[in-house]
């Protein structure tokens, strides 16, 4: 949903707790992270998980 230097927002399908430590990619902006999740919260049969990166995000190819 949104991506800054911080952290990002995604919307999922299943919900993740928070304080586990996740892999983020995104293909489209060939970036990807390692982060903490930070919050999970329900809303219209998904859920919004907000993530906190834990460094630099790093370029893909």
């Amino acid at each position: 949903m949104n991506m800054s230097s911080a952290g990002a927002l995604v919307r999922a399908a299943e919900p993740i707790p928070a304080g586990s430590a996740v892999y983020i990619e995104s293909k489209p902006l060939r970036l990807m992270a390692n982060a903490i999740v930070r919050h999970c919260t329900e809303r219209k049969s998904r859920f919004l998980i907000g993530m906190e990166f834990r460094g630099s995000l790093i370029r893909s190819y």
